[in-house]
């Protein structure tokens, strides 16, 4: 998918209370010719262990809406090995591109999508993808920022999720009943992990962080859920899935 506009080039500083971030941005100099610095909006709720760490390149959002309270929002951190994307709603606007492009051979057969798909009073899913006959695919989908070094160091495993989370364990409870009530509703079930950077070639839950959400995507996996993993190419002008999918490392 291509941003609506090219990302502006700045400085990641530090993040503090989740959702704001001291930047510096590199196309705008106060009067001393040093770099502007900035309060830029965080759009994530995790931890972003790993990637918020300390200072680096970074790439932003400006927004030109005069009823925001914030003029930027951080969109990418340049680390060592890749650039790694940082807002969550990315997630589900490249799912969303990729159902329409018929990117995934598993997705081409169905034909309708809704986004926010409300399946009790309490509980909404990502998305329910529609076949011709009436049968459904539930999907959800998680925003993966955080890697984890195997072995030699050159195995670069995603991780979800980034700090403990009871809605995600939740999610994960609901799409196993969907599968339990097959074959007779005939509709499937899945969990999408979005990984924002593209150095990582195999996915695992991150168990030493929450350890039940790692055996509930277990069970889950056994029970019939699909589990899928795509790494993120992200440009300053746009994010891309890469073709091939991570290995999956869950049982």
């Amino acid at each position: 998918m291509q941003y609506p506009s090219r990302l502006i080039e700045g400085h990641f500083l530090k993040r503090y209370k989740r959702f704001f971030a001291d930047v510096e941005i590199a196309d705008e100099l106060t009067v001393s010719g040093r770099n502007k610095k900035a309060v830029a909006h965080v759009a994530n709720t995790g931890s972003l262990r790993g990637v918020c760490d300390k200072p680096a390149p970074c790439r932003l959002t400006r927004h030109d809406d005069p009823n925001r309270k914030l003029k930027y929002s951080l969109e990418q951190i340049q680390l060592e090995t890749s650039w790694v994307g940082v807002n969550t709603r990315l997630a589900n606007d490249i799912v969303a591109e990729a159902f329409e492009l018929k990117l995934f051979k598993h997705w081409r057969h169905y034909s309708e999508m809704q986004r926010e798909f409300r399946i009790s009073d309490k509980t909404r899913l990502d998305f329910r993808f529609t076949d011709p006959r009436g049968h459904s695919h539930f999907v959800e989908v998680k925003s993966v920022s955080m890697t984890t070094p195997r072995g030699d160091g050159e195995n670069i495993v995603a991780q979800f999720p980034d700090s403990p989370t009871v809605r995600g364990q939740k999610h994960l409870e609901e799409l196993m009943a969907i599968v339990q009530q097959a074959p007779r509703s005939k509709n499937s079930a899945e969990i999408f992990f979005v990984v924002q950077r593209a150095d990582a070639r195999t996915f695992s839950p991150a168990a030493h962080i929450d350890n039940k959400y790692a055996e509930l995507l277990r069970q889950a996996h056994r029970a019939g859920v699909q589990v899928s993993a795509y790494a993120v190419d992200l440009t300053s002008d746009g994010a891309h899935f890469l073709p091939t999918p991570l290995r999956l490392d869950i049982d």
